[in-house]
């Protein structure tokens, strides 16, 4: 009895984690496409859950840069 009831656990688990995982996938594809589809957004924001902390914190880095550039150009 406890065998039967630790698989249906594991298997009851297994289903709740999949259908995160399918939903977190959905809701970055529709983040990518709102990425993809703003005039000035960098493309390489999209799909950045894959990128390694060394590339998130250059990414930040190239986006403030961006940021005071634009900044200039509307006080300049």
């Amino acid at each position: 009895m406890t065998l039967v009831l630790s698989v249906l656990a594991i298997t009851l688990t297994q289903m709740v984690l999949n259908q995160q995982r399918l939903s977190e996938r959905a809701l970055h594809m529709k983040i990518d496409e709102l990425v993809f589809a703003m005039k000035g957004a960098r493309d390489e924001i999209a799909g950045i859950e894959g990128k390694t902390e060394e590339e998130l914190e250059a990414l930040r880095r190239t986006g403030d840069i961006a940021e005071n550039v634009l900044e200039a150009r509307h006080h300049g």
